[in-house]
């Protein structure tokens, strides 16, 4: 006997893809005009837009990196919740409290994130630029290539925002702790 509900859940799941890939191309449609607007002017128009994303969009496809664009997203939500994470462990700093039940888990992963995020560069190194049967398709090779350029730019990011955090947390003086004396120079 069938189940009554196996065509809601194959329609729930279709309503849902194509409620994405809409917001997705909206989204792509409205940031070409904002950074491309003003070196061509047709990218403001939203029919030229759509169509620019579209087609961007299936030229990642046929390049078989799109999967890797996945990868990435996720590693960018993760790095968001690091984030919150380190905000949260230096307000606990910065007001006397324990920042321990923030900061492990934070560390564990943005670290755990960002080998991820330059594994996933290095998979695409050398399963698609290092490889002489597929290096010489130009449409992998540029989708492999542009993969590798957000991976690193993910990197890069998160790691100046570790870097200000760190210097953050170097000149928080947490309460109970007495602040280091500065050094008294000559004609002051």
């Amino acid at each position: 006997m069938r189940s009554p509900m196996k065509p809601l859940w194959v329609l729930v799941a279709l309503l849902l893809t194509v409620t994405v890939v809409q917001l997705v191309f909206r989204l792509m449609r409205v940031t070409l005009g904002e950074w491309l607007g003003d070196v061509w002017v047709g990218f403001k128009n939203p029919h030229v837009s759509a169509i620019t994303s579209m087609v961007l969009t299936l030229l990642l496809v046929l390049s078989g990196t799109w999967i890797y664009l996945w990868q990435l997203f996720g590693a960018s939500n993760q790095l968001m919740a690091a984030l919150s994470l380190l905000i949260v462990t230096l307000w606990l700093r910065s007001t006397g409290r324990n920042p321990a039940y923030a900061k492990y888990p934070m560390l564990f992963m943005y670290f755990t994130t960002m080998i991820g995020t330059l594994i996933t560069a290095y998979n695409l190194y050398a399963s698609i630029l290092s490889n002489p049967a597929i290096r010489g398709q130009t449409i992998n090779a540029v989708g492999a290539v542009a993969m590798i350029i957000v991976a690193l730019l993910l990197f890069i990011a998160a790691a100046l925002i570790a870097w200000d955090a760190w210097g953050a947390w170097r000149r928080m003086v947490p309460s109970g702790e007495a602040p280091e004396p500065k050094p008294v120079l000559a004609g002051d």
